[in-house]
């Protein structure tokens, strides 16, 4: 080390060109004394007991690797000799003024005090997750009907309601697992697969309805020659009140039974005529059964066995299916 008794020395401009004072060691084997002073007023801010742990906290680089010589710039330059007498500039060379060297012992070794520093770090905003449909509502709506309003309208379904339910489909997803965040999707791609999600469920749903729903019921035979019954479909309130009994209506008192076995019979004739097997016994066995005979009486007054009459009953229910 090249540095005299109390010599102040400056750190290198990209480390703050910060006063060091040096204090040499007094004893064999002893290490130097280093204070940082302050560039204000001179003051001492830290003491450091060796010049590595000095240049580590000058470069904040525990590995700088450096000597101090070498990061003070102290190393010996060869000076040519001047001759003897002295040379021509040593007549323009002022005094040498001697300062007294200070010893200064250092009985105890100083700690630098330790001051806790709080760092506030800002604490960043969280992304709001979800859409306010009293805000973005508007825009929702432009997204469907630009992307899907020809969809909409080739299945004819009403744009209100689908709108319904894409604004239910949202709110939903808002207290689900995906609701929608601007880090991980654009507002109009997350719209558009929403929308698209919930028109398909909304078009299966329809679809069962309708695949469930009737215009009407299949007409029976009295009906289809009348004029008002086209394709043989009839609207099923009408059906009700051609077939309905009103409670005030008079009731003959043989409870109109020979009119409807007429009927049955006309029906059976077309029927037969049209080409469909009919049983013979199916008159007979309704004639029985009207007069409130069982199914062994009407055997016993056919002299048939029941099996046969229950033959009769089922072609019998199978042609009236079709006649009122």
């Amino acid at each position: 080390m090249l540095a005299v008794p109390h010599e102040v020395l400056f750190s290198r401009s990209a480390h703050g060109s910060i006063p060091i004072r040096v204090h040499p060691p007094q004893k064999r084997g002893w290490s130097g004394t280093y204070e940082r002073l302050s560039c204000a007023d001179g003051g001492v801010q830290a003491t450091y007991f060796s010049a590595k742990s000095l240049i580590a906290d000058l470069t904040r680089n525990p590995r700088h690797g450096y000597s101090f010589d070498r990061y003070f710039n102290l190393r010996k330059v060869a000076t040519p000799t001047p001759p003897a007498g002295g040379g021509v500039l040593d007549l323009f060379r002022p005094p040498l003024v001697y300062a007294e060297a200070i010893t200064v012992v250092i009985t105890q070794p100083v700690i630098p005090t330790v001051v806790p520093i709080t760092v506030h770090v800002p604490t960043l905003p969280q992304p709001e997750v979800g859409i306010d449909l009293e805000i973005r509502g508007y825009e929702v709506r432009k997204l469907m009907f630009a992307g899907f309003g020809a969809r909409i309208a080739t299945h004819g379904y009403d744009p209100e309601e689908v709108l319904q339910e894409v604004f239910r489909g949202i709110l939903a997803r808002n207290r689900g697992k995906c609701p929608f965040n601007a880090k991980l999707s654009s507002f109009g791609h997350y719209v558009f697969m929403v929308i698209e999600c919930i028109l398909n469920n909304f078009h299966r749903k329809e679809s069962r309805r309708r695949s469930m729903e009737q215009g009407g019921v299949s007409a029976p035979a009295s009906m289809r020659e009348e004029a008002e019954v086209t394709g043989g479909m009839v609207d099923a309130a009408l059906l009700a009140e051609r077939t309905l009994v009103n409670r005030g209506a008079y009731v003959p008192s043989d409870g109109g039974m020979p009119d409807a076995i007429r009927k049955l019979t006309n029906h059976l004739i077309r029927k037969a005529s049209s080409g469909a097997a009919v049983d013979p016994l199916s008159l007979d066995v309704a004639r029985l059964l009207g007069d409130g005979y069982s199914r062994m009486e009407v055997a016993r007054a056919l002299k048939v066995k029941q099996a046969r009459v229950a033959i009769a009953i089922a072609s019998l229910q199978e042609h009236a299916a079709d006649w009122l």
